[in-house]
């Protein structure tokens, strides 16, 4: 159940899970919400504004004649000679199948007289969306953009000289700052003298940022004019998506802002708030330790396993539907206990290998030995395990 402007609406969740009945991607059939913001530059909308878009403030200049917001009177003016490289930008957190839809309005009066742009405009912007110079994340930033950008380097010289080296530009991130791709729209002769409306969408295939900004990268004293610099968000089906350790810690998550969180994740059990435990219905299960907080309930069946490991520490192949057994398919304890190293092609040879462990354990703890499944299959017990399987026979 969600709420939009103060009304409920019911949307349906799915979830997709692999064999073991962990949650690794929540998604929705209805359609996908859309925001819009727009930096109209005006001033009785500086403080709207300046929270969804930086550079607002740095770059604003009151004159009618480079308005094009109805009513209005100012607009951004960008100057590379001035420092005023880079315009109004922001930045958006993406989920895969998320579209984002830019526009800005751009205009000149004169033309240039330089067919080059400024240099290190790679720096610039990693210092200004990493809010430092000398940083891991700037470095890393850095490098990333000097391959995009130089990847489009052609295309940012314009045959004609008279045309500003003027952008609305896009910059997408994977989820560790990585730079993926990188796109822009330069303004053409259609801005001479008056407003040219610039347009880029950009469809998202795997979690990241966005980061769309205006930019005038001529190498001289040379007035941009931009106004009106709007971004609409429409989200994807995917909700949530979750990977996990082993054992059941998440280790990496992603999730679409504004929606429900489900807590079913890790076997399909409801993870707890409080503790991050999960709750298996018979007893509580700590993922972060691989074990549980109670005794097996089941714990006469299996006389010479912990109480408190989770399914015989095999949660790849085996998991534990109640707390109470491992998973109840025959087939996979006959995997497991193959995969140990015993000769077992039923569920009775199971018990058999059982029995055997227990036999061994018995005769090594006679050696002051401390007994486990793990220590009874280790490498450095296998020839004590040889000699004790022969004694016990």
């Amino acid at each position: 159940m969600l709420k939009e402007n103060g009304a409920a609406l019911t949307e349906y969740q799915y979830h997709l899970k692999d064999h073991l009945g962990n949650v690794r991607l929540t998604f929705t059939t209805g359609g996908g919400t859309m925001s819009s913001m727009v930096a109209t530059m005006e001033t009785e909308n500086a403080e709207l504004e300046e929270s969804a878009f930086e550079n607002i403030e740095a770059t604003r200049q009151v004159d009618a004649l480079y308005n094009v917001t109805e009513g209005g009177n100012t607009s951004a003016r960008l100057n590379a000679a001035e420092g005023r490289v880079m315009g109004p930008w922001t930045s958006l957190h993406l989920m895969p199948g998320d579209t984002v839809r830019m526009s800005v309005y751009a205009k000149y009066d004169e033309p240039a007289k330089t067919n080059e742009g400024i240099t290190g405009m790679a720096g610039i912007i990693a210092a200004t969306l990493t809010q430092e110079t000398v940083t891991d994340l700037a470095m890393q930033v850095t490098e990333g953009l000097n391959q995009a950008l130089a990847a489009g380097g052609a295309g940012l010289l314009a045959k004609d000289n008279g045309i500003p080296k003027a952008y609305l530009n896009y910059i997408f991130f994977d989820a560790e700052m990585k730079t993926k791709s990188a796109n822009f729209k330069q303004v053409s002769e259609a801005a001479h003298g008056s407003f040219e409306k610039l347009e880029l969408e950009f469809i998202a295939e795997e979690e990241g940022y966005l980061m769309a900004y205006t930019s005038n990268e001529t190498n001289e004293d040379l007035n941009v004019f931009i106004d009106q610099m709007s971004l609409t968000h429409t989200t994807g089906p995917i909700v949530r998506m979750d990977d996990y350790y082993p054992f059941g810690m998440v280790y990496k998550t992603s999730e679409l802002d504004g929606k429900l969180t489900n807590k079913f994740l890790y076997n399909g059990k409801e993870k707890q708030e409080l503790t991050d435990w999960y709750d298996y219905g018979a007893r509580m299960y700590d993922p972060a330790l691989g074990r549980w907080h109670t005794i097996d309930p089941m714990a006469e069946k299996y006389p010479i396993i912990n109480p408190y490991n989770y399914c015989f520490n095999n949660p790849v192949n085996l998991f534990d539907p109640d707390g109470m057994d491992p998973d109840s398919d025959e087939q996979k304890l006959i995997n497991y206990y193959q995969n140990l190293g015993y000769n077992v092609n039923s569920i009775e040879g199971v018990k058999d290998a059982v029995a055997t462990i227990e036999k061994v354990n018995n005769v090594l703890s006679e050696y002051g030995e401390e007994s486990s499944i793990s220590q009874v299959t280790s490498s450095e017990y296998q020839k004590k395990l040889q000699l004790t399987v022969a004694a016990v026979n």
